[in-house]
């Protein structure tokens, strides 16, 4: 909880009084920590926070995942941003310009920022592929690194939380679509392997795959089939439901956590709560 940290007066870049936050490192990070902890325990330090999301989007065109010293900084798979708001919108936090919020969200979920020196890296990479085939696909022509699957399940829990937006502000034709991109996930599913799986634009898993080999390449981003496998948070009933049921899905995740778990890095964070969601208690 060190960091963002209160920058309130010290931007020369944008003409304003109200609350600036700085060292965003990064969203990827805290939306699965301390992020949904200041939606409870400290709303206007979080509704401050995400004002300076919007300011900076306002400056210069994007939501950031990373920024810090005033600059943007690396994207790290999906776009954190949607799912900061969406939780502080259905948690009701009042200070919020959720309308530009959405336009902002709208943006990432839409289009791809260029490669110009003002914002290098914004938006989704591979998102053509992702939206004309429904998963990122590990020979489409886009800049940057692989890791498919990776960003092909970060991408559809952001299209939920757009979503979560579209249906609170009555965008019936957006949220339409968003709630048909967030049953993408199932996508990169290798029923064969009851595994999450990279695939190309022709639809043929990529091979050699090795199941346990960790990496950040082409199939994922720090980590391995054991990591994000487990990936759906918006919708785990329905993961659960392809493995088959409860028991295959536990007897699963008991696997992966017991000799595949990286407690200390962002991905499997979530991972030992989904026993909850399954039925297990202890």
């Amino acid at each position: 909880m060190l960091t963002p940290s209160d920058w309130t007066g010290e931007n020369p870049l944008f003409d304003y009084k109200r609350p600036y936050y700085e060292d965003f490192l990064c969203l990827w990070d805290i939306f699965r920590t301390v992020s949904p902890l200041y939606t409870l325990i400290s709303t206007k330090i979080q509704v401050d926070m995400l004002n300076t999301l919007l300011d900076i989007y306002k400056y210069d065109g994007w939501l950031p995942d990373a920024h810090s010293a005033l600059q943007r900084e690396n994207i790290q798979v999906g776009t954190s941003a949607d799912i900061m708001f969406a939780d502080a919108y259905v948690k009701g936090l009042k200070g919020v310009d959720y309308k530009l919020a959405y336009e902002a969200m709208k943006r990432n979920a839409e289009d791809t920022s260029s490669q110009n020196t003002k914002v290098y890296s914004a938006g989704r990479i591979g998102l053509s592929s992702y939206k004309k085939l429904h998963y990122v696909a590990a020979d489409a022509p886009f800049r940057g690194r692989r890791m498919t699957v990776s960003r092909t399940l970060e991408y559809v829990y952001n299209d939920f939380c757009v979503y979560q937006l579209a249906k609170g502000l009555n965008k019936t034709e957006d949220a339409a679509r968003y709630k048909d991109r967030t049953t993408w996930y199932k996508n990169h599913w290798d029923n064969s392997l009851k595994l999450m799986r990279g695939r190309n634009m022709d639809g043929c898993w990529i091979t050699p795959f090795n199941t346990s080999k960790y990496e950040t390449g082409i199939n994922f981003y720090e980590g391995h089939a054991y990591t994000w496998t487990y990936t759906a948070p918006h919708y785990v009933k329905g993961l659960i439901d392809l493995f088959g049921g409860e028991k295959a899905f536990v007897d699963s995740l008991t696997y992966a956590v017991s000799n595949h778990y990286e407690a200390y890095n962002e991905p499997g964070m979530l991972q030992v709560y989904l026993f909850v969601w399954a039925g297990r208690r202890t």
